[in-house]
């Protein structure tokens, strides 16, 4: 291992100097150095750290303050050891880059609580599972087992121990099914999908604890999704970070689900045609090959390459904590609560909205959101036939050459037919992003069109 020298606490430590200590090796802190900062990322040299909990190894060890790398997402530690009110930090770490012959210990234990540590590679929130009592620890730690051995994804069993979490948080008796059906009813804010997803997860639990209940029913409500304006969706990606907006820009024009995106690896990203292929599906959905826009190859083909997946340690839960700020950020920064609304899912049903307005075949977007059932994918046609009835809902482009045709079918405009040598295409307005000002414009120039008729016909 490289040498490391120790950090002046008494100045502050810019990123240039961080990278200059790195690139000259003197990236860490020596024995006996005494910090009052945030140390150097052993990894990559950025001054970009942030604390991410106290971790104890054994009853041998001291408790380590743990630190999360931003630039590099690299985990690592520093002991402590206190002397005469003084901090004495040495560098240790606890992470291991993922290089040929090492191994990422943050992937391959689970750093939690009460004897769950080290079993599988779910990483449940510990404040979560203190509200677990050591038997119920037990059971959770051999739910999640079975599930894994049945085929199941650890997101699927994350979140199963998360809706248990949040039945005991309503003080449910998780050893009483009766008592559990009771605080599930009570749940006047839980919607009846969520109700229905509680109740499959401590079904799962009481099997594990050879326990038989009469699962309540509980059914889905259909909902028409809501279809956000273009323009929306391109501002909320022109504000996020740069791994973030190429992340959600990803999902818009593939219609992938955050987790496929994660997966996506640099060979299934084809260059030369403009195409990504999705080998990876969520939901037991089918792989596709799906074309994508120029800008977002080359955008893609901007990022570091460290890794066999794109976006490497930015998994798809990083990025849905990401976009869920950055949306609350920019609804309150416009006064418009409608970014609040926007999220993955959102995008997905975005995708799938236009892929059937612009080829009018259901089958083709079945395929490019990869539904095992094509009833999944019907709701779109009700979606594109509801803007068809209004007669008011277009709006018009004129095209004189074949450029500005080009142009105008790649933003989602249709053709219309030929009037005096001119092209005429239309687009819903509902992508149309308007502003209150032209929306008063417009209703003024109603009013007036309606007043002058009025003394016209008196």
């Amino acid at each position: 291992m490289a040498d490391f020298h120790a950090v002046d606490a008494f100045s502050p430590v810019t990123a240039y100097e961080a990278q200059s200590r790195f690139k000259s090796g003197k990236s860490g802190v020596d024995d006996g150095a005494v910090l009052h900062q945030p140390p150097i990322c052993p990894e990559c040299g950025s001054a970009r750290v942030w604390k991410d909990g106290l971790r104890k190894i054994d009853e041998c060890t001291d408790v380590t303050q743990r630190w999360l790398c931003r630039s590099c997402g690299l985990r690592f530690s520093l002991s402590q050891n206190n002397k005469k009110g003084n901090r004495q930090t040495i560098r240790r770490r606890v992470c291991d880059a993922e290089t040929e012959g090492s191994r990422n210990l943050a992937a391959e234990e689970t750093r939690t609580e009460n004897g769950l540590a080290g079993a599988t590679t779910l990483q449940p929130k510990s404040d979560m599972l203190k509200d677990f009592s050591e038997a119920m620890q037990a059971s959770l730690l051999k739910m999640a087992v079975d599930l894994l051995k049945d085929g199941r994804e650890e997101s699927t069993v994350n979140a199963y121990i998360k809706d248990l979490h949040n039945l005991v948080t309503k003080k449910a008796n998780l050893y009483d099914p009766e008592n559990v059906k009771e605080v599930i009813a009570r749940q006047q804010h839980w919607s009846d999908g969520y109700k229905r997803n509680v109740t499959f997860a401590y079904e799962a639990l009481l099997k594990t604890m050879n326990g038989t209940w009469k699962r309540p029913k509980y059914r889905r409500q259909a909902k028409e999704p809501w279809i956000p304006p273009e323009a929306m969706v391109d501002q909320l990606i022109a504000r996020a970070s740069k791994k973030l907006s190429v992340f959600t820009q990803t999902v818009k024009e593939t219609g992938a689900r955050p987790g496929e995106v994660h997966r996506i690896p640099w060979i299934d990203i084809d260059m030369f045609h403009n195409r990504i292929t999705i080998n990876y599906p969520e939901k037991g959905g089918n792989p596709r090959t799906i074309n994508v826009s120029h800008g977002l190859i080359a955008r893609l083909n901007l990022l570091p390459k460290k890794t066999e997946t794109v976006f490497g340690k930015f998994s798809g839960r990083i990025a849905i904590v990401g976009l869920t700020n950055l949306r609350r950020s920019l609804a309150q920064k416009m006064q418009d609560n409608r970014f609040k609304k926007i999220n993955f899912t959102v995008l997905r049903h975005f995708k799938g909205t236009w892929e059937y307005y612009n080829t009018k075949d259901i089958r083709h977007v079945q395929y490019v959101l990869g539904h095992k059932s094509i009833q999944n994918t019907l709701i779109y046609v009700q979606i594109v036939e509801n803007w068809q009835v209004k007669p008011d809902v277009w709006t018009s482009r004129v095209a004189h050459n074949v450029e500005e045709a080009c142009k105008l079918v790649e933003t989602g405009f249709e053709y219309v037919g030929c009037i005096h040598g001119a092209e005429i295409f239309r687009k819903p307005k509902h992508f149309e992003e308007t502003s209150q000002e032209e929306h008063k414009e417009t209703e003024l120039e109603h009013n007036e069109i309606n007043i002058s008729l009025q003394n016209n016909a008196v």
